[in-house]
């Protein structure tokens, strides 16, 4: 089911170390299939437009998954977080554009893995009402927060 016109749902359940453990895009709960429309329609395609191609390396994850991969977290496994990098573009490149706002993407939190060149961005649920716009960095000990100022210092 094509979600964009760049983005197809089989590309958010995707897991390059546990293919077992995926859960088809046609089998996932009606809740988690809006939630991972919700993250293409306000982050993934809006990002794309401005940056060109975005490739996901993990969207949905099922417990089992989120399990085997050392996560803890709920967004994974509810739709509403990606991780992702950008082929023609350096990650710390993307994370200024939408820490600058030079795009029309929405999130509650992005994470910068400067030493990966990949990126983690999530939603909340919909009850949580307006996005945060968070940011963190994380450099192998975990994420650390830094406000949209101090993402130009710190990445520099």
């Amino acid at each position: 089911m094509r979600i964009s016109p760049n983005f197809a749902g089989t590309e958010l359940t995707v897991s390059s170390h546990h293919p077992a453990l995926i859960v088809p895009f046609e089998d996932l709960p009606a809740l988690v299939v809006v939630n991972l429309t919700r993250l293409v329609c306000m982050f993934l395609q809006p990002l794309r437009d401005v940056v060109g191609p975005v490739v996901p390396t993990s969207g949905h994850r099922s417990l089992e998954l989120n399990a085997a991969v050392g996560a803890t977290g709920e967004r994974h496994p509810l739709g509403l977080a990606a991780d992702f990098y950008t082929p023609r573009r350096a990650a710390i490149e993307v994370f200024m554009l939408l820490a600058g706002g030079q795009t029309h993407a929405t999130f509650d939190r992005l994470c910068l893995y400067p030493r990966q060149n990949r990126m983690h961005v999530d939603l909340g649920p919909v009850e949580d009402g307006r996005p945060r716009r968070l940011f963190y960095i994380d450099r192998g000990s975990g994420w650390k927060p830094i406000d949209e100022h101090e993402a130009a210092v710190l990445l520099a």
